[in-house]
């Protein structure tokens, strides 16, 4: 499990979003590959948070076929898509 204050460049810059993982059964735990702030100067980092753990996502390597992957790179195409809808 990563601690608190984990968060490191690039996710430290002051105009970016930063998205952070959290577990996709109950959103209430930050799995141990996802950074905690806060950042070095105490800012609140990351930005947002979404489901990034076991998520189901195509595998492109059959027809109609599918396999869980998990981390922040899980996370951010449901924080862009979210705010495309918005």
């Amino acid at each position: 499990m990563r601690s608190i204050g984990t968060v490191e460049p690039p996710g430290t810059c002051k105009d970016c979003v930063t998205v952070g993982a959290t577990d996709n059964v109950s959103g209430n735990s930050t799995p141990y590959y996802s950074s905690r702030g806060p950042t070095d100067d105490g800012r609140v980092k990351p930005t947002v948070v979404a489901p990034g753990d076991a998520v189901w996502s195509s595998n492109g390597s059959m027809d109609n076929s599918y396999h869980q992957l998990s981390g922040t790179s899980m996370a951010t195409p449901i924080t862009a898509s979210s705010c495309a809808l918005i």
